[in-house]
């Protein structure tokens, strides 16, 4: 049974069945996506950009109880759905991706690079590609990015940018979806029966 559903149980019976109850402090996690599109048209290698703010993390916030308090922020992975367009040339291509704070950042931070990421992309078939050699430094600094919006520490916005370069072809047409999995933990006052283990003695 899911964690939460066992709690919110526990949180009518005492109302059901009479009883004395206190609030209790759980910690749950909220999972949740974030998808940017990357559209490529063009000859050889070329860079295209997406932009993340505060509006695009904070909306997580809505899924989350009114009195939750968030406590840490963890990309779980990237991944890319790849789907060649009509007139693609290309038959593999390098895919590297980069954070920039701001527009008059000039020196990106790699996430991943395209060593380790060149992919097969003739035929039309969507191709998925798990990102798994994540460079630490350049998620981390998302992950910090997207953490302080969604705390309201930061404001702005930062940027995401994909170059893809042909390694056979010329004439390169993608759509690429950047996957982000995002995890939200937080905490949160329940009132339960004061004899119900777990969790922790609310302060409030």
């Amino acid at each position: 049974m899911n964690k939460r559903i066992l709690i919110y149980i526990l949180v009518s019976l005492p109302i059901l069945m009479g009883g004395s109850c206190e609030k209790r402090k759980y910690n749950f996690l909220s999972k949740v996506k974030m998808n940017k599109i990357y559209t490529f048209d063009n000859n050889g290698s070329y860079e295209k950009f997406a932009y993340i703010s505060e509006s695009d993390t904070r909306k997580f916030l809505d899924d989350l109880p009114k009195d939750a308090k968030v406590t840490d922020v963890k990309i779980n992975s990237l991944s890319l759905k790849i789907i060649p367009g009509n007139g693609n040339d290309v038959g593999i291509v390098k895919l590297s991706g980069q954070l920039t704070e701001n527009t008059d950042d000039n020196n990106p931070q790699f996430i991943f690079t395209g060593n380790n990421y060149p992919v097969p992309v003739s035929g039309t078939a969507a191709m998925f590609v798990n990102i798994n050699d994540l460079i630490e430094a350049g998620i981390n600094k998302a992950k910090k990015k997207i953490k302080n919006y969604i705390l309201k520490n930061e404001f702005g916005f930062f940027i995401l940018g994909i170059q893809a370069q042909p390694v056979s072809g010329n004439r390169l047409v993608l759509d690429i979806t950047l996957n982000i999995d995002i995890q939200i933990e937080y905490e949160q006052c329940i009132e339960v029966w004061d004899y119900v283990s777990g969790g922790e003695k609310c302060n409030q």
